[in-house]
């Protein structure tokens, strides 16, 4: 597995862009506390978190790797998060944040085994 994945600049460049913008939102709503930004925030959120569950599961050398399970905490947290903005059920907001963490646990493990320090 490569310590970078395999996506074309424009693609790194436009998540990096959505991430800024993301954080940005994030940002304004709680300075200024406007419930448009802070839905805003909370959609690109969750559609932050499908995409890069997405183009991780893409990337996964095989179905049972660290990066599949990183793909798949990503994916549930995006789904969560749609789910908490229609439903406002606090389970929700848990899931959000156990498949972010998760997913960014196993991104961190697969990136650290793929530099060989196991």
């Amino acid at each position: 597995m490569a310590t970078e994945l395999g996506l074309p600049k424009n693609v790194r460049q436009l998540l990096l862009v959505v991430f800024v913008l993301y954080f940005g939102l994030f940002l304004y709503a709680s300075v200024a506390g406007s419930p448009t930004a802070a839905l805003a925030s909370n959609v690109l959120f969750g559609l932050l978190a499908i995409v890069v569950g997405i183009v991780l599961a893409t990337q996964a050398p095989e179905p049972a790797s660290p990066l599949m399970g990183a793909a798949a905490g990503f994916l549930v947290a995006g789904v969560s998060q749609f789910l908490l903005l229609v439903t406002g059920f606090p389970l929700f907001d848990s899931l959000v944040l156990v498949g972010i963490l998760t997913g960014l646990g196993l991104y961190f493990y697969s990136m650290w085994n793929a530099n060989g320090k196991r």
